[in-house]
């Protein structure tokens, strides 16, 4: 296994206005940091078949036709969610 290299220093990395993601992100991650040392809850961990409920962001990710495009995506989110596994049907 090769070793993923030394840890960088961001400390004097210079983060513009399209960086806001990035600064965003880290941010979440020293919080859930410090809720795992705290003892906290830590975000995204489902217990007792919590995570059934979450439904998650509907996809519109699918080309159809002029007539019936509205239920065409909504067909096409129910097979890519089908083929997850885990993904429930949002629509029932």
């Amino acid at each position: 296994v090769e070793s993923p290299g030394r840890i960088q220093d961001r400390t004097v990395e210079h983060l513009g206005k399209s960086d806001v993601a990035i600064i965003a992100y880290r941010r979440m991650l020293r919080r859930a940091i410090q809720s795992a040392h705290d003892g906290d809850s830590l975000p995204m961990v489902f217990n007792n078949g919590d995570g059934a409920r979450v439904r998650g962001p509907v996809s519109i990710d699918a080309i159809g036709p002029a007539e019936g495009w509205q239920e065409s995506w909504k067909e096409r989110d129910l097979e890519r969610r089908a083929q997850s596994g885990w993904a429930p049907d949002p629509w029932s």
